[in-house]
């Protein structure tokens, strides 16, 4: 019988601070920056814990006296207590790898400043933001979550926001890495915010882990990037023939191939085609690049979520915007 994971964590908080973004008109020669102050980090708050262990393996008195072991620890001292269950996903998304997103733009005029903010252009006219270092006991708190907000923010409202500070400050919650309801409530605040430059006057950040089958979840992801409403900020996609399409991109959480870590992916495009009649692709931003990756293989590694840590996360998470 497989063991499932239960996550008891204790909270490394990061506090960034914003201020309301640049008012100035959106044009040519200059793009917004929303502008943030350094991250704080408050020392009387306890670090982060990740301790992980087999459900079946502790009762609950056994499990607490662990924790309060735990609490009592110093951070060189910790340990992740890990048993992998899942089976391991093959391959890499280096074997996909399409673009290194290293367009510049002259005639931006800030654009030294937005890279400095992690900005990577790719040559299909979306972005994909430099991911920040991992932070926390054994760098348990990623990155990927802001990241993909960031990539999110600027292709759906055309604002510079940095992972590192602004849209951490909208993400942080009590388990490491971003859960997917904190996902999408940060992203709603976040649009809220920015109400003139982001379409939340047309609908509103959900996720959905309920299909059934593996094609359902794929038509979910071609679906949800399919523009319901007018908007000049949405990122306008080149794709490989040269049409220009408008893309409205979703989150996907996937347990990462080779490892037990779950990532947070943007997809901003589905290619149908692109290798025989039935083929399927799905265009990924990540880690300042671009990758194209058979939809399968995306779906495999969403299953693995739920086969890694069944407790907690189903397979075939999406985050889109309706």
């Amino acid at each position: 019988m497989k063991l499932s994971y239960l996550l008891l964590l204790l909270s490394l908080s990061f506090t960034a601070f914003s201020k309301e973004p640049v008012k100035n008109p959106l044009n040519h020669e200059e793009e917004i920056l929303v502008f943030k102050k350094e991250e704080k980090v408050n020392p009387d708050l306890l670090y982060r814990t990740q301790h992980i262990v087999a459900a079946d393996s502790l009762n609950s008195v056994e499990f607490f006296k662990e924790l309060e072991l735990l609490k009592n620890r110093k951070p060189e001292d910790h340990k992740v207590v890990l048993e992998a269950m899942g089976s391991i996903d093959s391959g890499s998304f280096s074997d996909y790898h399409t673009d290194g997103c290293t367009v510049k733009k002259d005639d931006i005029t800030n654009e030294e400043e937005l890279r400095e903010d992690g900005l990577r252009r790719c040559n299909d006219g979306t972005v994909s933001f430099v991911q920040p270092k991992s932070t926390g006991i054994c760098d348990a708190e990623g990155k990927c979550g802001q990241t993909s907000a960031a990539n999110i923010m600027y292709m759906y409202c055309k604002l510079i926001t940095s992972p590192k500070a602004y849209t951490n400050a909208y993400l942080s919650d009590y388990t490491p890495g971003v859960r997917p309801d904190t996902m999408k409530e940060g992203l709603n605040k976040m649009f809220n915010k920015n109400w003139k430059e982001c379409p939340q006057e047309h609908g509103s950040w959900h996720y959905y882990d309920s299909y059934d089958y593996e094609s359902d979840y794929i038509d979910a992801v071609e679906r949800g990037l399919k523009p319901s409403f007018k908007s000049d900020y949405v990122v306008k996609r080149t794709r490989a023939n040269g049409k220009k399409i408008k893309r409205t991109p979703v989150a996907l959480l996937i347990r990462n191939p080779g490892g037990e870590e779950l990532h947070w992916i943007t997809v901003v495009d589905v290619i149908r085609g692109k290798t025989g009649p039935k083929t399927c692709h799905m265009v990924v931003n990540h880690w300042d690049d671009q990758y194209e990756v058979p939809c399968s293989k995306i779906a495999k590694w969403s299953r693995g979520v739920a086969n890694s840590y069944g407790v907690l996360f189903n397979k075939y998470v999406v985050l889109k915007f309706k």
